[in-house]
């Protein structure tokens, strides 16, 4: 198993990942204009305008209908960060929770998938090698940890091997993707999750991967920004308000310091 592990590179684990293009979607979301009234509950917001100036508030949730603007909010942001990366070798990992329906797999799948494909293309031919080898690594010990090696053969090809190392649950995928990002050596990462939705029959899970993947990726990284929108739901507040973040809701009045917490409260814990 170890051989088959050394003898998948890059070019050969892409091929058999669920990744879709996010910039050729993101080229559809039409421009922020932020002088637009259906923008202002966003970009008039304090707890906004506070989050995207100050380096100390990492992740901010945004809950409210498809149609009031979170969309053209996270494109705009992605291309700040962008921005803001380059000079500082930085990197910025976005998913619009609306393109999973274009790829193969689960919500959760195609979501690791996908930005594990753009850490490694923004990386150096080395450091791909090794956020390669760093993924593999852990979903191969996820196989025997639960005894499933008996599934791999022999005579298997190298493709058929891989279908098999890649066959693991969300969670093996989630912590794998941790695994290639610590491997990365990301100084300053961003992060931008459009359109969280548990109306799919998948999303109650994906969201408890977000929620997962938020925590495991403080304890990793401390110096990062997060902006996660979602529509307005009961149950997407009882796991995602457990996050440390600001909270901002279409169409409700700002009243203090409502669903903001300390990142200690998570920090404390690990």
């Amino acid at each position: 198993m170890a051989l088959v592990e050394a003898e998948i590179d890059w070019d050969v684990l892409s091929g058999q990942l669920s990744v879709v293009d996010q910039d050729k979607y993101r080229s559809t979301v039409r421009l922020l204009d932020r002088n637009e009234p259906r923008f202002f509950w966003i970009t008039k917001n304090i707890d906004f305008t506070r989050w995207e100036s100050d380096a100390n508030l990492p992740a901010l949730w945004l809950s409210g209908p498809h149609n009031r603007g979170m969309e053209e909010v996270s494109s705009h942001i992605i291309g700040a960060a962008i921005e803001k990366a380059r000079p500082s070798n930085g990197s910025v990992l976005y998913f619009f929770c609306s393109t999973a329906t274009k790829g193969r797999g689960s919500i959760a799948t195609v979501f690791a998938h996908t930005l594990l494909h753009q850490i490694v293309t923004s990386s150096s031919a080395d450091k791909a090698k090794s956020i390669t080898a760093a993924f593999l690594k852990s979903l191969l010990g996820e196989h025997i940890r639960r005894r499933r090696s008996s599934r791999f053969k022999e005579n298997d090809s190298l493709l058929v091997s891989l279908e098999n190392i890649l066959d693991a649950s969300d969670d093996e995928l989630r912590r794998a993707f941790v695994e290639a990002t610590g491997t990365a050596g990301i100084q300053e990462l961003s992060i931008v999750i459009d359109g969280i939705d548990i109306t799919i029959p998948e999303g109650v899970v994906f969201v408890h991967t977000v929620y997962s993947l938020m925590k495991d990726i403080v304890h990793a990284n401390p110096k990062f920004k997060v902006l996660l929108t979602s529509i307005h739901n009961t149950a997407l507040q009882n796991t995602l308000g457990m996050l440390p973040c600001a909270y901002i809701e279409y169409d409700k009045e700002r009243m203090g310091e409502h669903m903001h917490h300390s990142l200690t409260s998570i920090l404390a814990n690990k």
